[in-house]
Order: structure tokens, then sequence, then C-alpha cells
């Protein structure tokens, strides 16, 4: 009221100005820039509901803007519970699918089915059960649906990757339950994705939003669609007898395409179209390498700071001796895990015997030892002297691990920075003239008793060389001719 006395009293208005209008015509008088509610302005409900299809784009930024517009033009706009409810009416009226709760690309939804499909071994005679995954996206309704043996980490895995090859591309996010195959733990307040499940959305550039718990709202096209599955898919096939898993899929994969072909009841074209026409552009290009599915291992790290894959021991930083990590194989790596952090990484070696090992993760007195190979030990040793050299040579060429022979070279080098290289030149062609195989025990002994010098070899000496002796009784023609003329 004080309002309205103060327009009066500033437009010079009195009460008898007034007192034979109606309450509209006085409002018009003290308030011209009112407008009345003829004059709202009615969105572009076909602008916005094209405007919605974009990503990141939302009714409430499109309200925004429709504000801002009218606010230019001097006019009057509604209110965003009345710009929301025009839009669903809209939507509803046209038959246009709805793009407020869901958008093209946004999400991809993934679950079990509850109902079991069998497989017949006709060996055993036994039957096996066979899980239904189903997956689904939202704004298209498009599904894909497939068989496993089992509900274990890896066919989760895999059942995702081969749902985004079926869409052929990759959504904003995977919206699965709270399985535990997929999520270790999701509160209020903390979400932990199993590593197998994280490493898969990374690897695409997308994220995992599970569900919450007990809200299947949260997931609900996915549960349609596993109705739907249950009913097109599981029920058709309950009488068809399968011999394999991969006969099962096949024909799985005609009813789901079918599914995916057969015309809406309500609104014009099919869950396919609806994909390839509306949907498809929306989503992000899968990897040009396909993912590869890992194999997680629990293992311990041993006193030797070694873990085992695939049949060959890599290291780990020697920190971790006695912890429990978890070891990603790969076909082209091996990486080490302890809780969730990534300590080691080795490119995947053949089976082999000789563990692999990373400098760094060495204590600093045991990395000095992977300087020291063969070849550079035989380097070493031709260099510092021919004996050293043909003491070397003839401890690699015994039978016996590499490593220790290392190790007995590198005892040899220690003898050198200890006692010289000359004395142990000295030494080692003494141990060789001793005709037995040099032992770095002996030529150890000879240095620290200073008998490393060697022995000059020499041949035995000659008896010496005398005049012959005439007999006793001999005598010469003089004696007998004495006298004689």
């Amino acid at each position: 009221m004080k309002r309205v006395l103060n327009r009066a009293e500033k437009k010079g208005i009195a009460w008898e100005d007034v007192k034979e209008l109606s309450v509209s015509e006085a409002e018009r008088l003290l308030f011209p820039e009112r407008k009345r509610r003829g004059d709202f302005v009615e969105p572009n409900y076909e602008y916005v509901h094209e405007e919605l299809a974009k990503p990141k784009v939302t009714l409430a930024l499109l309200y925004e803007e429709y504000c801002e517009q009218c606010k230019s033009e001097g006019r009057m706009f509604y209110c965003y519970s009345q710009f929301c409810n025009k839009y669903r009416d809209y939507a509803k009226r046209e038959k246009a699918t709805m793009r407020i709760a869901h958008k093209p690309g946004d999400v991809l939804e993934v679950d079990w089915a509850g109902d079991v499909l069998a497989v017949h071994d006709e060996d055993s005679d036994s039957v096996r059960k066979a899980y239904l995954f189903v997956a689904c996206l939202p704004y298209s309704q498009l599904v894909y649906a497939e068989a496993f043996l089992d509900m274990k980490s890896e066919n989760w895995i895999t059942a995702n990757v081969h749902a985004l090859e079926y869409i052929d591309g990759v959504p904003e996010g995977i919206v699965p339950d709270n399985l535990k195959t997929g999520v270790v733990r999701h509160t209020k307040n903390e979400i932990v994705i199993a590593s197998a499940y994280q490493d898969l959305a990374e690897y695409y550039g997308t994220v995992i939003l599970p569900a919450r718990v007990r809200a299947p709202k949260d997931k609900a096209s996915v549960e349609r669609s596993v109705g739907l599955c249950e009913t097109w898919v599981s029920a058709k096939l309950r009488n068809q007898k399968f011999l394999s898993l991969e006969e099962l899929n096949r024909s799985i994969r005609i009813l789901v395409d079918e599914l995916n072909e057969r015309p809406f009841q309500k609104k014009k074209g099919s869950r396919r179209s609806v994909f390839e026409t509306e949907e498809s552009t929306h989503l992000r290009p899968l990897p040009a390498i396909p993912y590869e599915v890992p194999v997680w291992k629990t293992i311990k790290v041993q006193p030797d700071y070694l873990v085992e894959a695939a049949g060959t021991k890599y290291s780990v930083p020697y920190e971790y001796i006695g912890e429990t990590v978890r070891v990603r194989i790969r076909r082209a790596t091996i990486e080490v895990f302890y809780s969730d952090l990534l300590i080691a990484s080795h490119t995947r070696q053949d089976v082999r015997k000789e563990p692999v090992y990373n400098p760094e993760h060495m204590p600093p007195k045991h990395r000095m030892t992977l300087i020291y190979t063969e070849d550079s030990c035989r380097e070493w040793a031709a260099d510092a002297g021919g004996s050293i050299a043909a003491v070397a040579s003839g401890i690699f060429d015994e039978t016996g691990p590499v490593q220790q022979k290392v190790k007995l070279c590198r005892s040899l080098m220690q003898l050198a920075d200890k006692f010289s290289l000359a004395r142990l030149e000295s030494a080692c062609t003494t141990a060789l003239n001793t005709g037995s195989r040099p032992s770095i025990d002996l030529i150890e002994t000879l240095l620290r008793k200073g008998r490393e010098e060697a022995v000059p070899t020499t041949t035995a000496p000659e008896p010496p060389v005398t005049a012959k002796k005439t007999a006793g009784l001999t005598r010469g023609t003089a004696y007998y001719t004495r006298g004689v003329k």
C-alpha cells in the first residue's frame, strides 16, 4: 500500500482521480510500465528442444538466456517451473524424445539380468548356466546384450568393452549397479571403483557413475531394457538347445538387432534410427587400439623384492618387502600396485629363470651389482693384464650361473683395488704356473703372504761334461819303447 501511495504522490494523482476507476485501470495509471499476463513471451520450444541435444546444455541455461532476452525487450517472462512445464507439454504433444533427464551420448547404463540361460555340454551331458549382460543408452534406448558363463570381474570388463564396441563410441559416463566386481565401496561421502573397472574407464576417457544404493531409478533405462531382454531374448530362446556359448550369443545378437529395429509404439522411428540420427554423433570415438582386458594377481613381495607374474619374476621397490601388492598383467606390460598406487612397471618378458630388475628398486649396495656383466668383466680383465685376462677367461669358461661368475670376477677387481694391478698380475701369473686351475682363494693367499712374484720357469741342469779317464793299467807306447835305439 505504501508503494501505491508513494507512486500516486510522485505522479501527483489524488484520490478523486482514481476513485471511479477499476483496479486494473488504476494499476495502468499508476504503473504503466507493468505488463499484463497476456504479454508473457512464449519460449521457442522447438529451439529449446534442439539446443538441449547439445552437450553441456541444460534447461536452466536455456531459461536464463530466455529471461535475458525478455528483459532486453522489456517484456514479461515465465518463472522457471512454468518454463519447464511448458517444455514438457511441448515434448509430449509433439511425441519428441524428452531431453530433460537424458542427453544424447550422456551415459551408458549397464547391469546383469535376473534370468539365467543354459548351455548344454553333450560330452559330459551337463548344463551350464549363462548370465545375460544388458547395456542401454537412455536417450535412444539402444540395447546391447551378451551371455557369459559367470559374472566375475574379467567377464564384467569384457562385457563393458563389447558394449562400447557395439555402439561404436564412448559416452560421458557409465552407470552400473553397486556390484562387487565394479564398485569396492559406495557411501554418501566416498565412491571407490574396482581397479580393473577404473582402468577401463581411464583407457576410454570416461567415468564410472554407480547408481545410488537401493535406487533403481538411477538406471531406470537399463532396468526397462533388462525386462525387454528377458521377454524378447530369454523367453524366445527358452525352448532352444545351445551346445556352446558362441552359438547362444549368435542367437542373442540376432534378437537384439531385431529389438533395436522394432518401431516405437508412441513415436516415430526405432531405437536404431534415433541412435543413428540423433545420438551417435555425440559419442566420442573409440581408441585406435582395442582395449586389452588385463589379468590381476594378488601377491606378497618376497625378501629379494621380487614378484612373480606370467612365469617371470619382476622387481619392486625394496621398501615394499613383505607387503601385499596387486599385479596387473597385460600383453606388453607388468604393473604392480600398492593400495591403488603404481609402484613398479616393467616391459613383459618371455618366461625366464633370471629375474628382471630395475636398479631404482634395489638398495644402494645391491644396485652396484647390476653394473657388472660378463662383457664388462672380460673387458676390464683384458685391460688389466694378460694373466688376469687368462684367469677371468677361465672363470667364465666354466659351467654355472653367469651371476656367480660375475661375482668371482668382482672379487678379482676388489683384490686389484686392495693390492694393486701389478701385484694381482704377478699373483695370477704364479697361480697359472701351478698347473691347476687358479682359484680366487689361491690368488688372495699369494697376495696376503707376499708370494705373488712369479718363479722363473727353467729346465733341469745337464750334468757337467768331464774328460774321459783312461784305464789305470794302460800305458803309453813311450813306456814300452824307452831305452830302445
